[in-house]
């Protein structure tokens, strides 16, 4: 019996809404990628990932902390909360270069 090998080229694309997956699929060289900047900001100073858009910018895009309990949740529920708000504001601040 006779095999045939036959080379086809081919058209991948790869749709993902994760940033993380979005972020590992650009530096592996999938692709273009829309990713905040706290995420990439590594990857650059590292040279992983190179900005192609320097001064275009996106609007923010609002950020939900989901729970189970209402209207009050436990007092280490809002201080969890409180502290992921000041962490990705100062996250947000230096990605732009901005002190405090």
């Amino acid at each position: 019996m006779m095999k045939y090998l036959r080379h086809m080229a081919v058209f991948v694309q790869i749709v993902e809404s994760g940033s993380i997956s979005q972020a590992a699929l650009a530096k592996a060289g999938a692709g273009v990628a829309l990713i905040p900047d706290f995420l990439c900001a590594p990857l650059q100073e590292k040279s992983q990932l190179v900005n192609i858009l320097p001064e275009y910018t996106f609007s923010s895009v609002p950020v939900y902390a989901i729970h189970a309990f209402g209207h009050q949740p436990p007092v280490l529920v809002k201080r969890c909360i409180s502290a992921i708000k000041e962490e990705i504001t100062d996250l947000s601040k230096a990605s732009r270069g901005i002190d405090g």
